[in-house]
């Protein structure tokens, strides 16, 4: 397949998932009436747009971080939440053989990758493949039926209800109590600050001004 037909296939397949999206939107037609009214349409876009960045971006990270972090309100960060539930998320499990040039062995090791966007999955997969990665035991499972609960026998012959996240892995991956922030922190590392509504009008602001300088509408 050549690089131009990949390329126009691509495009295809993000507009399909862009109508998608647009449709799950408009599906609740009340609920977008309300945003609207609570954001604006302009600064409704914007934060479509920044949460897009984030979840397709792989730089995003050098944009919102530590010193620069994404400014919003409680209830955009709320609005966020809300969005990126739109769209389905995965952990991606496998075991990896690391070659190990010096002493041309190989070193064995876990990875797990939690609250993966569809993006983040395709571009493991193409390191896997593309850098000739020897993997075992892949899995990629939606975070959803991870959290369903399923029946474990104890060791003292009881039954007792597990997260099949905490059954398949550990406690450690047990996020369902973690905010939201803190699991785009952790996959994204994108750092989001809560500040007050005036301090997000300044933001926009000095944003737009930037943007203007350079040219850009």
């Amino acid at each position: 397949m050549s690089k131009t037909t990949k390329k126009e296939i691509d495009n295809l397949y993000e507009q399909q998932e862009k109508r998608y999206l647009d449709y799950r939107r408009k599906d609740n037609p009340e609920r977008e009436a309300e945003l609207l009214e609570r954001f604006g349409e302009t600064r409704l876009e914007t934060l479509r747009d920044d949460l897009d960045l984030i979840q397709n971006n792989c730089c995003v990270n050098f944009l919102y971080n530590d010193k620069n972090p994404l400014l919003v309100t409680p209830e955009e960060l709320v609005f966020l939440e809300e969005e990126d539930k739109l769209q389905k998320r995965f952990f991606v499990d496998f075991s990896l053989s690391e070659f190990n040039k010096d002493t041309k062995s190989f070193d064995h090791r876990w990875v797990r990758q939690p609250f993966q966007t569809n993006t983040q999955v395709k571009r493991t997969l193409e390191w896997i493949f593309k850098t000739n990665q020897k993997v075992k035991n892949l899995s990629i499972i939606d975070e959803n039926d991870l959290d369903e609960e399923v029946n474990c026998l104890m060791k003292d012959g009881s039954y007792k209800h597990f997260p099949l996240r905490v059954v398949r892995f550990d406690e450690r991956y047990s996020w369902k109590k973690m905010p939201w922030s803190w699991k785009i922190r952790m996959t994204h590392d994108v750092c989001l600050k809560v500040v007050t509504q005036k301090e997000v009008t300044s933001y926009m602001n000095r944003i737009k001004e930037r943007r203007k300088e350079m040219g850009v509408k």
